[in-house]
């Protein structure tokens, strides 16, 4: 029994176009930190509509993103189909 906010009564279309987007630059400095790229995997946990999973795939990083919202994961889904998806929790997550 949760008691606390749930994103799956958010419209994720809304909450997509309004959220920002992760830059560039941020992201591909994580990158080359990690020694990120074609090959590496990452999980992108509460991943939302998939924003920050998008940029990595660009990298060619093998993605699983972990959202439990299931209108968010709708979302990312049609948007990155070369993210693997996940609804679990964090707590609950198959990795």
């Amino acid at each position: 029994m949760s008691s606390g906010f749930s994103f799956e009564v958010v419209d994720a279309l809304h909450y997509d176009e309004l959220r920002p987007e992760y830059a560039p630059e941020a992201v591909a400095w994580v990158a080359e930190r990690c020694e990120l790229g074609a090959g590496s995997s990452v999980v992108d946990l509460a991943a939302g509509t998939g924003r920050l999973s998008g940029r990595f795939v660009d990298l060619g990083v093998d993605v699983i993103a972990v959202e439990p919202a299931a209108n968010m994961r709708a979302v990312l889904d049609e948007r990155y189909a070369r993210v693997r998806s996940t609804g679990t929790t964090t707590e609950s997550m198959p990795l």
